[in-house]
């Protein structure tokens, strides 16, 4: 399997590094050094992956990834980086880029790493054909916004930032359901995202914190350890021994949301690896919860959704502008529902 790449420098040391160290994988790699007429060369080049090295400036990057991904959204892009810092991860994983690689002499595992990551990239570009259509969508959202929804949980992995973006950034300060996000995440990382979400969303953001009951706004589980909804309705922390693929385990926390609020909620599973995330969503299912996995073309990564519809096909599969409007149709119905009530 030979991994097309289009390497973005400034010279030809990186282009060589590559290929010194990583011998074992098939590359073809057309190296560049100008921005000017990037998109033409991308044109042209049809890359599986482009990787940018860490000669361009971090905020460079950002443009090129900006005019790569406007052109071609399915584009897998991996910055190195020497400029490394968890903010300008999520900066980035908020636009779209796959990965940011912190570059140094110092990490011995880098070099396996960026093998994993192409060999994943180049996976996925050739996996990028077959798609779910819901052909019976606007009855779907005109069902589900005359639900009783008391809360929203969402679990994302690989690409999650971006998609939890692109769902809610628009919602209204009025939007009143609560909502947690589940994201897998390196345990001190959180802040970050906490700082960085605020930033792109209307409603209030807030780590998650035990003994506090979701009430209004987002809450990010906290990636020190896993959450739970206990049975009085609460936010608790527990051991992450448990976690099979990735902390905070989205299976604990949507199975706890099956046993609380059983009917009353909604779940949505979003782009990512491994299977975290399948088994609650069905819990919630079979509890009478409405739930919603991410397609197939817009996911960085397909395996969490494949998964959770290899257990129940019966879950809505959706793009992320469809989320975004079933759930922006929840508030309208619901001020809808109000205005006929008489008192």
């Amino acid at each position: 399997m030979t991994s097309n790449i289009l390497l973005i420098d400034t010279g030809n040391f990186y282009q060589n590094w590559l290929k010194k160290n990583i011998t074992e994988l098939e590359l073809k790699i057309t190296s560049i050094n100008t921005t000017n007429i990037i998109l033409k060369l991308y044109k042209n080049i049809a890359p599986d992956i482009v990787i940018i090295a860490p000669t361009i400036s971090i905020t460079n990057a950002f443009d090129i990834s900006r005019q790569l991904l406007t052109y071609d959204p399915s584009v897998s892009i991996i910055i190195l980086s020497k400029d490394y810092n968890p903010e300008y991860v999520f900066e980035a994983l908020g636009i779209g880029v796959f990965d940011v690689l912190r570059y140094s002499d110092q990490d011995h595992d880098l070099i396996t790493k960026i093998k994993r990551k192409i060999i994943l990239c180049t996976q996925l570009k050739q996996n990028k054909n077959a798609s779910y259509k819901q052909s019976d969508f606007m009855d779907k959202i005109f069902a589900f916004s005359f639900n009783t929804i008391d809360i929203i949980v969402i679990g994302a992995s690989t690409g999650g930032p971006k998609v939890i973006q692109q769902i809610l950034s628009p919602l209204p300060l009025d939007f009143s359901i609560p909502i947690v996000v589940i994201q897998h995440m390196p345990s001190y990382w959180g802040k970050f995202l906490l700082s960085w979400l605020k930033n792109k969303v209307l409603l209030p953001v807030s780590l998650t914190i035990t003994g506090t009951r979701p009430q209004y706004g987002i809450y990010i589980a906290d990636p020190s350890c896993c959450w739970i909804i206990d049975n009085k309705g609460l936010f608790k922390a527990i051991s992450d021994k448990n976690a099979r693929y990735g902390v905070p385990s989205i299976d604990e926390f949507f199975v706890s949301i099956a046993d609380f609020y059983s009917n009353r909620a909604m779940g949505i599973l979003l782009t990512g690896m491994g299977d975290d995330g399948a088994i609650g969503l069905k819990k919630m299912k079979e509890k009478g919860a409405i739930t919603i996995v991410q397609d197939k073309d817009s996911c960085t990564v397909y395996g969490m959704p494949q998964k959770a519809l290899s257990q129940d096909s019966s879950h809505l599969i959706l793009d992320p502008i469809s989320i975004r409007t079933i759930l922006l149709n929840l508030v309208r119905n619901k001020y809808e529902r109000q205005s006929y009530t008489v008192s």
